[in-house]
């Protein structure tokens, strides 16, 4: 600082040198605003690296959270398709149980039991292979017996099983070209056992068409780059999206990762290079149940980073923009300590003529109060570094949510509002799904019907069953009894009643409703009046359950085949007649019973007993339902 001017002996003011010009910028201004410079890029510069650094990792996730999605879709797709072909072996097995291996050959029942049992089913064909490696029967053939003999006593499956020491269980088979059709097809078979339960060198099989598997991947792929395989836990490729134009014989390496795995979680493989393709990708799948088979869902290694690119301009326009801020802001406050120095140096040159005092205590108070102002302007200029650091970071989280609609104002604002709408409705939807997705309990555990009710009530909220098709839940009121059995076994029945119920809905314009109600039911003496008199119950405490639709209902006929196994009323493709099936099953180990009453034009009501398990009461209205 400058040293104040000593008065002379005779009170009068010593000459004062000259200051320099107003505008000048001595060496110690340009000190104090240089950090300013150097925080107004600084900052900003900083934040951009955190902001990127934050969208990279949320692009990651993204992906992440892709795969592990994908996987899980593809998982439970495949084991749904290998545990419905074992289902046609089991069947198939019960069929032939007893017969020789002349009378399968000349069969024309057995042949007819197999075209009609692959109705429906994405099966390629069923057969029946001899000891000697010779298919006996299958599906396609035009007559019995076949001529000339067909030979596959080659395919890895027969060599496996058409042995007296057969393994046990299901083989899958490598990819292979369908003789009899000529078609792609991925092999399952069992060794067929003899009346004495022993293999008995024959082979039960039954073959995936690939284009099965294609089609559905075809809808799961939707960026460039994707790819999708399913595979032995070996490595051979069984099916692959996209197609290859000879797929047999190819080999995956990485499917090794897969072979002593679990299915309750996915494997992440990481990133390899195909060795179909070339291409470097995102590996990530998951095993098929307790199958030697997997599932693998493949990204290009190239789509976290383009999907960060995407991230960053809206980020970096926020941070050029705080720091042409912060750098206006400090322009503006060093020209406004030039013009108060300025201003002060004109004062101390008038106040020459003053008293020596008065001049030493006006430039003391000038100085000091320069100094308080320029105090005050670094705590204001790092109060506004801070809340501008707020912005660029509430910027970068805004920009992930407009950085697709950014020419369009309304369409921003419109976004702006849905977004946070959507994030709590996905928030409430994974809460369902999670509760819903936990199984508890054994066949002999019990459970709260309300609650479980309750459970799929939430999951049938917002229109889950199609627009039209209302869902009401009756609960009584007060305590209620814990019902035998599993409550997953119990929701699942529920859902296909329900599902079921909106099928039958479907041609109504105005849509229906499905009406679910819960009441206890004591049985004292047979011939009770809330029993129909075709259900025999043992006497004690129930719980009924009423799945009512007011759809189209089914006629006399219809209705005395329905709960028949894999008879269904739905188009070719579209259902498996099992689910009646499986609900009397779930009912009746339970200890209850099923009722199925129906009237043409009046709809359908399905009513369930539960046997009560235990004494204890539970308060209908006490469990909240399972939202968040």
């Amino acid at each position: 600082m400058q040293e104040h001017a000593a008065p002379s002996r005779n009170g009068t003011l010593p000459d004062i040198p000259d200051a320099g010009p107003a505008t000048g910028s001595g060496p110690d201004r340009g000190v104090r605003f240089r950090g300013l410079w150097a925080a107004a890029l600084l900052l900003p510069a900083l934040a951009f690296i955190i902001a990127a650094t934050f969208a990279w990792r949320q692009s990651d996730a993204e992906s992440r959270e892709r795969l592990g999605h994908r996987v899980a879709i593809l998982q439970e797709h495949a084991l749904r398709a290998f545990e419905q072909q074992e289902s046609l072996l089991t069947a198939l097995q019960a069929h032939t149980a007893g017969m020789g291996w002349e009378a399968i050959a000349t069969s024309d029942a057995v042949l007819r039991f197999m075209v009609a049992l692959s109705q429906g089913s994405p099966s390629a064909g069923l057969s029946l292979v001899a000891p000697d490696g010779h298919i006996a029967s299958f599906r396609h053939a035009p007559r019995l017996p076949i001529h000339p003999p067909l030979d596959v006593s080659d395919r890895d499956y027969v060599r496996a099983l058409a042995r007296d020491d057969a393994p046990p269980g299901t083989f899958i088979g490598a990819l292979v070209r369908s003789r009899p059709s000529g078609t792609l097809a991925i092999p399952l078979a069992r060794a067929r056992l003899g009346p004495d339960g022993r293999p008995d060198g024959g082979v039960i099989a039954t073959a995936f068409a690939t284009a099965f598997f294609a089609e559905f991947y075809a809808h799961l792929v939707e960026v460039e780059g994707e790819a999708i395989a399913l595979v032995r836990t070996d490595g051979a490729l069984l099916a692959r999206f996209p197609p290859l134009p000879d797929p047999v014989g190819i080999v995956l390496p990485y499917a090794e990762a897969l072979r002593n795995s679990e299915a309750a979680g996915p494997v992440r493989i990481g990133r390899a290079i195909s060795p179909i393709d070339g291409e470097v990708r995102r590996y990530a799948g998951r095993r098929v149940g307790n199958y030697p088979v997997a599932v693998l869902f493949a990204q290009d290694a190239s789509a976290v980073r383009a999907a960060w690119l995407q991230r960053l301009p809206p980020i970096a326009l926020a941070c050029i923009l705080a720091s042409a801020l912060l750098l206006a802001l400090t322009a503006r406050a060093r020209r406004s300590a030039i013009h108060e120095t300025a201003a002060l140096r004109a004062a101390a040159a008038a106040a020459r003529r003053a008293q020596i005092e008065a001049e030493a205590r006006a430039a003391l108070e000038a100085r000091l109060h320069a100094a308080e102002r320029m105090s005050a302007l670094g705590h204001v200029a790092a109060g506004v570094a801070h809340d501008v650091n707020n912005l660029v970071q509430s910027f970068a989280s805004a920009a992930r949510l407009l950085q697709r609609r950014a020419d369009d104002p309304a369409e921003v604002r419109r976004l702006a509002t849905l977004v946070g709408d959507a994030a709590a409705r996905g928030a409430r939807m994974t809460h369902r799904m999670l509760d819903f997705s936990r199984r508890q309990g054994s066949a002999a555990a019990a459970f709260d019907p309300a609650a479980a009710l309750r459970r799929v009530e939430a999951l049938l909220a917002d229109n889950a069953l199609g627009l039209g098709t209302r869902v009401r839940i009756d609960l009584p009121d007060g305590p209620l009894p814990s019902a035998a059995g599993e409550r997953a076994e119990f929701e699942t029945v529920i859902l296909n009643l329900a599902g079921n119920a909106r099928d039958a809905m479907a041609e109504c314009r105005e849509g229906g409703e499905i009406r679910i109600a819960l009441a206890p039911v004591a049985i004292d003496a047979p011939g009770n009046d809330d029993v129909p008199a075709d259900v025999v119950l043992a006497q004690g405490r129930y719980l009924r359950v009423t799945v009512s639709d007011t759809g189209v209902g089914m006629s006399p006929e219809v209705l005395a085949r329905v709960g028949e196994a894999f008879f269904t009323t739905k188009p070719m493709g579209q259902g498996t007649g099992l689910g009646l099936s499986l609900a009397r099953r779930f009912v009746i180990t339970a200890g209850g019973a099923l009722h199925l009453a129906s009237t043409p034009g009046a709809g359908t009501t399905v009513t369930l007993w539960l046997r009560e398990a235990l004494r204890e009461r539970i308060d209908a209205r006490a469990e909240a339902p399972a939202t968040a």
